[in-house]
């Protein structure tokens, strides 16, 4: 009987773990959501509250976001985690993230100069006037930055199969309605989601615009509850009202028209929150970008004042049985590349963009080498936007580039003065795709105390030999000078030059030029205290020039180096046959955060049996305008002194006192002589050191320069705006 009663009691404990042991599993927890609202750069706060409630093992079930806060919510659903996000923000160059600009050291060579010396531009539509752009950014660098973060989760098109569901908002202006993106690129989501008006262009998807979701719903509350959030915990560092003496810019007036109607909105959810967190963000604003640190500091204080809540929810999840596990991160390394397609191509060949990847199909790429890719192609400076997106097929993924191309041409004006030259200002228009695809016609006027023009006209076929002509034309005034160094002579130097060439280029930072020139030269006599007729000449010869230009800025560069190899054979009736020949080679090399070292070698020779003087070397002053040949050489006027040979070294210690506020001191040293035998000689030594102040502003280089020769005596200023022509 008692072994009955015992087995009874047995197979009832056995029945009790079977029936309730797994009750934990099968128990139904809380949910608990994230909301997070925009605010421009106030959002990066997001992250310092994220970072305490990881601390403190609060599980996310759901997370939902508007403008920034869709980007930073949508990241951190794909498996990024907070820390990984705020190393991210840190490190990341913000002025280049949300502009369109092409860094220098990536432009294509012949569009280094092109992208400089223009303070305006506008474009040409179909030549029937000028078009204004959708909005002051197009987005083309953070889109596709978007992509490169999201592309471990690329083939997650349903967003509550991430490893925390997410949704988030934007407008669509063409049907004039809210849009929750629960589904679809997690990247074009969440650019569509921060496109504020005017600032950036909107974000088009399936043919539809979208603009910032801060319009109608800052702060989706209500969406993320409907989603199956039981507690939501919302962080707030949006739009806030202000007095009127408290608008101090154009963003914060922008900021209270954008955002007025869905601050109405957002106190009608709020009323969901269970915990909300609301940062004091101490006066930094929606453009505070490079205040990321202060700003995910102030999140954090703004989560740990709440504390005392936060561990109350996570002590009543932990002895309910609830565990914060970590959230599966769908790593991709690399994207197994199955197809590539490109569109948006109308007059440039897809063969021309294909010749330009650096990868290729059944290959693992990397998401960086795409976007960089993406980026390359873009810094040819053929399209208004170039970006890309992954796509799931089977096996792996297709890689699909999108190309804005430019459409018609553009009006472009630059201004630009320095001590020698005097004022230039130019005006320019440029016109792609003309007769056929691939073209480029560029008409340049200058007018100033040194006038000149310019016609390009080129077809641009990559690495492929492609033919070209250029006509430019000058009148530049130029001095001779007495042995005291006062000017004795004016002189008006005209010279024209017509070239048919073939180029070449196999890279974005090389080029290469073989093709003929016809040179036509007047020189004739202004003031002087030798009377001389005008002398007329034409030379007509062959020419090759290769150049090749990996540095950061062309004023002040920090990094990479410049190389020119220039090689010319002229004659002409009155002349036997004339060797020209140079090499430049300038490396910039970054010793410490600010200081740095510029080394320049140059070597220049003519050859034949009488050298003319267009063929001669020029030096002196310090202009970067070389439409006459002159080269810059501190210590000496504006083309003191001139020879058929000339070499010499130059080193500049730079450092920057303030972010693009330089300070140089250089020194060179070389010789000039009439005969290649004689360039050892002590007697033609030419030495000179300087100091120049400098700032490198949106509008060009503003430089003041003091320089002396070892050789003659007094002191020789130079004064730069703008960059040169």
């Amino acid at each position: 009987m008692i072994s009955r009663i015992f087995c009874l009691i047995i197979l009832f404990l056995f029945c009790f773990s079977l029936i309730f042991g797994q009750l934990p599993e099968n128990r139904e927890y809380p949910k608990i959501g994230l909301v997070l609202s925009g605010g421009g750069a106030k959002g990066f706060a997001h992250l310092g509250v994220i970072k305490v409630l990881e601390e403190e093992g609060i599980p996310i079930d759901y997370i939902g976001g508007t403008s920034v806060g869709a980007i930073i919510g949508g990241l951190i659903a794909s498996g990024i985690s907070a820390d990984s996000l705020i190393h991210m923000i840190q490190e990341q160059d913000w002025i280049y993230l949300l502009s369109d600009d092409i860094p220098h050291k990536d432009l294509y060579v012949t569009g280094k100069s092109d992208r400089d010396r223009y303070i305006l531009s506008l474009p040409i539509i179909n030549r029937k006037g000028f078009a204004f752009p959708q909005g002051i950014i197009k987005g083309q660098h953070i889109e596709n930055m978007l992509h490169e973060l999201t592309a471990p989760s690329y083939d997650i098109r349903d967003f509550s199969k991430l490893p925390i569901p997410f949704l988030c908002i934007a407008q669509d202006i063409d049907n004039d309605k809210e849009v929750v993106f629960r589904n679809g690129d997690l990247a074009d989501a969440m650019r569509a989601s921060m496109s504020i008006p005017t600032v950036f262009e909107p974000m088009v998807i399936k043919g539809n615009r979208f603009v910032d979701g801060g319009l109608v719903n800052n702060f989706p509350v209500k969406h993320i509850k409907e989603m199956g959030a039981d507690i939501i915990i919302g962080v707030d560092v949006g739009y806030r009202i202000q007095n009127v003496d408290k608008w101090i810019s154009l963003l914060s007036v922008m900021e209270d028209a954008v955002f007025y109607y869905s601050n109405m909105v957002k106190e009608e959810n709020k009323k969901y929150i269970d915990i909300y967190i609301k940062p004091d963000l101490k006066g930094l604003g929606i453009s505070s970008f490079t205040n990321s640190d202060s700003l995910i500091a102030y999140g954090e204080e703004a989560a740990r004042q709440m504390l005392p809540e936060i561990r109350k929810l996570a002590d009543s999840l932990r002895h309910a049985g609830r565990i914060q596990h970590p959230k599966p991160y769908i790593k991709h390394d690399s994207i197994f590349v199955k197809a590539i397609v490109m569109d948006g191509l109308k007059n440039l060949p897809a063969r021309l963009n294909k010749a330009s990847l650096d990868f290729d199909i059944l290959h693992w790429v990397k998401p960086e080498e795409i976007a960089q890719t993406a980026e390359n192609f873009y810094a040819s400076n053929y399209f208004e936007k170039v970006t890309f997106m992954l796509e799931p097929v089977e096996g792996g993924a297709r890689v699909h580039f999108i190309f804005r191309e430019k459409q018609g041409g553009r009006l472009n004006m630059g201004i630009y003065y320095d001590s020698d030259y005097k004022t230039v200002l130019t005006l320019n228009s440029t016109f792609l795709n003309l007769l056929t695809n691939g073209t480029k016609l560029s008409t340049s006027l200058q007018l100033g105390k040194n006038p000149g023009a310019e016609v390009l006209f080129s077809l641009d076929k990559g690495p492929l030999l492609s033919p070209g002509i250029e006509l430019t034309s000058n009148l530049v005034e130029t001095y001779s000078y007495s042995l005291n160094r006062t000017r004795t002579g004016s002189h008006a130097y005209y010279i024209s030059n017509a070239r048919l060439f073939l180029q070449s280029k196999p890279g974005n930072k090389v080029l290469f030029q073989l093709g003929g020139e016809f040179n036509h030269t007047t020189l004739e006599p202004r003031i002087t205290m030798i009377d001389f007729e005008s002398k007329k000449d034409n030379f007509l010869g062959i020419y090759n020039h290769f150049y090749v230009d990996t540095r950061d800025r062309s004023c002040f560069p920090t990094t990479g180096f410049r190389v020119e190899l220039l090689g010319k054979y002229f004659s002409n009736p009155d002349f036997h046959p004339i060797g020209y020949f140079l090499l430049d080679l300038q490396k910039a090399v970054p010793v410490s955060y600010r200081f740095s070292l510029v080394n320049e070698l140059f070597g220049g020779l003519a050859t034949g049996d009488s050298i003319p003087y267009q063929y001669n070397f020029r030096i002196g002053g310090q202009s970067e305008i070389t439409s006459v040949g002159n080269i810059s050489y501190p210590g000496y006027k504006f083309l003191e002194v001139s020879s058929t040979n000339l070499f010499y070294y130059r080193i500049a210690l730079q450092y920057e006192l303030f972010p693009n506020l330089f300070a140089s001191l250089y020194g060179n040293i070389g010789t000039m002589a009439p005969s290649f035998s004689d360039i050892t000689d002590t007697d033609h030594l030419l030495s000179g050191l300087g100091f120049t102040m400098g700032f490198v502003s949106p509008f060009g280089p503003m430089k003041f320069s003091l320089s002396k020769s070892g050789e003659v005596k007094g002191w020789v200023g130079y004064i730069q705006v703008g960059y040169s022509f």
